[in-house]
């Protein structure tokens, strides 16, 4: 029966009321077909009127053991019908069905997760998954088969909604847009890049990933049409929205790229004829426009190339998917709690986020004139955990507990006390990072512009990097390289490779204190 021929009735109303109400609006009862008493005399646990003068059956249900009341229409002119009950008979609304999943008696929880069933109220989904863990078994029991059945209602209208799209747009996907967040989507669209199948499929989902609403699913799509050949997307390519530069979104050099990009990918679905590489010299390549319009071309072909500039940079990281990290070897540190991929200091519950040891491109220090940025590739001897979130020091004799989104920045002296109190209580080594490994904690492995992407996105405050570290950018935090200190994070425009260089003799700076843990070598 649909969800919306169905009336909760308040607790309240009995059935003599209920009976006298349906009988003045032209219902007439039917011969009951109950063969033993109610538990509760004069209230009858199933009940049903048919409308004198309308093709409408009304069926009664009852259940004594918490009040639940449910007036089920069936009929054409059911929804009619319905309104006018309602208009005679006190009702559930969705702010008292609330306040019963709110309260504190099991009566009324049970009344409450009973009612949201037969409505199918799937818009309290939420609530329902709270009460899956609730003391009282019976509620946890109800709870948890209420969230089975409202899931899966959830799903057949999911599936009902996407055959109905599919039928009019054959040409798009109607799943992809619902995958996820708008980095689930880029991932997946990374990952179709190194399959080396070329299924129908795929130009349907690049198709629908042309017309997304994020930037860089859109850009992905693009540059995968090229690696895949697809020449059927020219036109959807042709027609791509390229994000405009602002407050959120790429910058204006990488949006120049951008459009240079799509003329590239244009001429290789449209099967011109390759340009004339300019030289063996790799840095030929970008001296002249012509070395350029070679370069981009074999960036959209092939995803590769001798020159790793901004543009080859930015392709690969809107190419590259993130791939599975290898589990640390935490039999060798013990201190470090495991649970569900988190993992913890186990005395001082510092949150801990682990960078394996794969190869991270990362930023030069600086930039050849004329040949922009170039990046360089970083492998890691070893994995290592650093700290999830800068964290607030507290005396020491209280040491911190958890990481702060905006912490207090300290002198370097105390940020090495801290680091030695740590290393102390917990009984294993605690230290900066360097500056290598903090960007590449930051980065992560696949030449991002950013942690969360290659624009800005939202608040960055609250984004984290590809290895989970938060609360970036608030403050400038430690790093420490052989004999030189470093000052890294602290750059407003959100970029990991900017770092200040503390001399000595300098006054004394203050930066936030992010530690590390590295995996100790098995004796």
């Amino acid at each position: 029966m649909s969800d919306a021929t169905k009336l909760i009735l308040e607790p309240s109303v009995s059935f003599a009321t209920v009976n006298e109400r349906l009988v003045a609006l032209g219902c007439e009862a039917r011969p009951s077909t109950m063969v033993s008493e109610p538990i509760l005399p004069g209230e009858p646990e199933l009940a049903q009127w048919r409308h004198c003068h309308r093709d409408s059956l009304i069926t009664y249900t009852f259940n004594p053991a918490v009040l639940l009341r449910v007036l089920a229409l069936k009929g054409g002119d059911a929804d009619e019908l319905r309104e006018s009950i309602a208009g005679e008979l006190a009702c559930l609304s969705p702010r008292r069905l609330k306040q019963l999943l709110a309260g504190s008696e099991a009566r009324e929880l049970l009344l409450g997760l009973y009612a949201v069933r037969e409505l199918g109220a799937v818009g309290l989904l939420d609530r329902v998954d709270r009460l899956k863990t609730h003391g009282e078994p019976l509620v946890a029991q109800a709870a948890q088969d209420t969230f089975e059945q409202l899931a899966l209602s959830l799903a057949r209208r999911g599936a009902q909604q996407l055959e109905w799209e599919k039928a009019s747009h054959p040409d798009r996907s109607a799943l992809f847009p619902r995958i996820g967040d708008a980095h689930t989507r880029r991932q997946m669209l990374r990952w179709l890049a190194t399959d080396p199948t070329r299924s129908e499929d795929l130009a349907v989902v690049l198709r629908t990933g042309l017309e997304d609403e994020d930037w860089e699913v859109r850009a992905t799509a693009m540059l995968i049409a090229a690696r895949k050949g697809i020449g059927d997307l020219w036109q959807d390519v042709k027609r791509i929205e390229l994000p405009r530069t602002g407050k959120h979104g790429p910058d204006a050099g990488d949006r120049a790229i951008l459009k240079a990009l799509r003329k590239a990918v244009l001429e290789h679905l449209a099967d011109e004829e390759m340009p004339h590489r300019p030289g063996p010299d790799s840095n030929a390549e970008l001296q002249t426009a012509a070395g350029m319009r070679f370069h981009l071309r074999r960036l959209v072909a092939e995803g590769s190339g001798l020159c790793v500039d901004n543009a080859a940079m930015l392709v690969h990281s809107l190419t590259t998917p993130l791939g599975d990290a290898q589990a640390p070897d935490l039999d060798v540190l013990p201190q470090v709690v495991a649970e569900d991929d988190r993992y913890w200091l186990e005395k001082s519950e510092i949150e801990l986020c682990w960078v394996p040891a794969v190869q991270h491109w990362l930023e030069s220090d600086g930039s050849e004139p004329g040949h922009g940025v170039r990046f360089r590739l970083w492998n890691p001897s070893k994995g290592f955990f650093i700290a999830r979130y800068p964290f607030e020091p507290r005396p020491l004799q209280n040491l911190p507990n958890e990481g702060q989104a905006n912490p207090r920045e300290i002198e370097l002296s105390e940020a090495r006390e801290l680091c030695t109190r740590l290393s102390e209580f917990e009984q294993l080594h605690v230290s900066f990072p360097t500056p290598e490994q903090w960007e590449s904690a930051i980065r992560g492995p696949d030449g991002r512009r950013h942690p969360w992407g290659n624009g800005m996105e939202g608040d960055p405050v609250s984004a984290g990097s590809p290895w989970g570290v938060k609360g970036l950018f608030q403050a400038g935090e430690w790093a420490l390289e052989h004999s030189q200190t470093w000052i890294v994070g602290y750059d407003k425009k959100c970029r990991p490779a900017e770092r200040l260089l503390v001399r000595s003799g300098e006054p004394d700076r203050l930066a936030a204190l992010r530690p590390i843990v590295s995996i100790p070598e098995r004796t």
